[in-house]
């Protein structure tokens, strides 16, 4: 039981000094950091891939979406390929800022099924 006394005293006492380091303490003004690209540095692009086109309900095409909050620069080339299925490709992107979406017509010769996912990687 003596141990917890003296453990809560110096706990009280610790506190006390903390509070009163604390209220003269005055932070530093917050400052910007500009990132800038350099030789080396990856940036992370998320696209996303889907069945969508004509004829609605079983598109023959694709649509790849930037769904990133960076550019894709022009020139990217990407390969797809539809989810469950041996059906693939290779696409050279134009420049796609976020949201921005590439149309790939007659991809899926016969159709699929609207929103039928398919995967994208670059390549």
């Amino acid at each position: 039981m003596n141990k917890l006394i003296v453990t809560l005293a110096t706990l009280a006492t610790i506190a006390a000094a903390s509070a009163a380091a604390q209220a003269g303490y005055r932070a530093a003004p917050s400052t910007s950091l500009t990132l800038k690209p350099s030789i080396g540095v990856t940036r992370l692009l998320i696209l996303k891939c889907q069945a969508q086109g004509s004829p609605v309900e079983f598109p023959n095409d694709i649509v790849i979406r930037n769904g990133g909050a960076s550019t894709v620069p022009a020139g990217t080339k990407v390969k797809w390929q539809m989810l469950g299925l041996n059906s693939s490709g290779v696409v050279t992107l134009p420049a796609l800022g976020p949201g921005q979406q590439h149309f790939i017509s007659n991809a899926n010769p016969g159709g699929l099924e609207a929103g039928h996912p398919c995967t994208v990687k670059k390549i």
